[in-house]
């Protein structure tokens, strides 16, 4: 589904029925942690690494009808060697487009995006629109996540283009104990491109999985992926990432 299509799905949603005024919340995250290196959705890899990696997230909640959200988000990447950061931020507006049952939804997601990432060719200074679509079911009581992310670029020094990047994950809880719990995710995805940075084609695939300690206000995870190249020039390597996230 493209972005354009999307945005207008998300507008001409119907509204949930409100009994009451909306109670808006504010949630967000922030994250720091280590990477093998600086590494694109179309598979390149950027740096010698490991790459010092930070995300902050801020959203508001119920800001329209119950269940929506509007987040704004930062994210700089750092190779220890060369201490000059890559970065994005932006801006987004969630909510669920589709109840098929009780376990069962799709929720879809339009914004804006700004990327400049000094260490990727001669520099980049791009503007995109994304887009998500997300179900999310259960199959035989084990939670199964199906996402789908789209960039379209608008603005860039380079060819614009859109990328797609499906991916599926699950969920198994390994141990529990009160408000702590300790997750497997294993996780699976690809990458297609047409003509973005003027690079076309099924670009990737990638599996691996994460274990992941959740607590109330705190999330440790370690995980490591294997990519494989779909197209001569790209490389295959197996990533690995640690991160530790405060929620609020």
């Amino acid at each position: 589904m493209g972005a354009r299509t999307l945005f207008l799905v998300l507008l001409a949603a119907p509204a949930y029925a409100q009994t009451a005024e909306l109670q808006r919340t504010v949630s967000g995250s922030v994250q720091t942690g280590i990477a093998e290196t600086f590494q694109l959705t179309l598979g390149g890899t950027f740096g010698a690494g490991p790459a010092w990696q930070n995300r902050v997230t801020l959203g508001v909640n119920n800001v329209f009808v119950k269940g929506d959200a509007v987040q704004v988000y930062g994210f700089t990447t750092t190779d220890t060697r060369v201490p000059k950061p890559d970065w994005h931020t932006g801006i987004s507006y969630k909510r669920r487009l589709l109840r098929v049952n009780k376990t069962s939804d799709v929720t879809g997601t339009i914004g804006y995006q700004h990327w400049e990432f000094g260490s990727v060719f001669c520099g980049t200074n791009d503007h995109l629109i994304a887009a998500n679509v997300t179900f999310q079911s259960r199959v035989r009581k084990i939670p199964v996540t199906v996402s789908t992310d789209s960039w379209r670029l608008v603005s860039s020094p380079y060819r614009l283009g859109t990328i797609v990047y499906p991916q599926a994950w699950t969920t198994h809880v390994l141990w529990r104990h009160e408000t702590t719990r300790l997750v497997l995710k294993p996780t699976v995805s690809t990458t297609y491109s047409w003509h973005f940075w003027d690079r076309s084609g099924h670009r990737v695939f990638r599996y691996g999985a994460g274990l992941a300690l959740e607590g109330q206000h705190y999330t440790l995870e370690s995980s490591v992926r294997r990519q494989v190249a779909l197209l001569n020039g790209i490389p295959e390597n197996t990533f690995y990432s640690f991160t530790v996230a405060r929620l609020f």
